[in-house]
């Protein structure tokens, strides 16, 4: 990512306990063309290793920036529905 806005990273274990560092990245702003003519804005979400590169679109920045986080929130869910745990970094918790 060349411009990230927003970024952290997390200590993970996956179902068969592996452990990783998980990188996340929400940024490089970019506008989206409408239908009507209008731009949306948009960023882009990393998750590395665990999803690729996706964009996330809003009428502005606020809204893209909430369903950016959303995205991230969804992911991390996912991931430990699926048996996997995320801690904080250096810690168990």
């Amino acid at each position: 990512m060349d411009t990230p806005i927003a970024e952290t990273t997390f200590d993970c274990v996956d179902r068969d306990g592996a452990s990783f560092t998980l990188h996340v990245r929400i940024g490089d702003r970019h506008d989206i063309p409408t239908k009507s003519g209008d731009t949306d804005v948009g960023f882009y979400v990393e998750l590395d290793p665990l999803m690729e590169r996706r964009r996330q679109g809003g009428h502005d920045t606020l809204t893209a920036m909430c369903f950016s986080i959303q995205m991230v929130r969804t992911a991390l869910k996912t991931f430990v529905t699926h048996g996997g745990a995320v801690y904080f970094a250096g810690t168990r918790s």
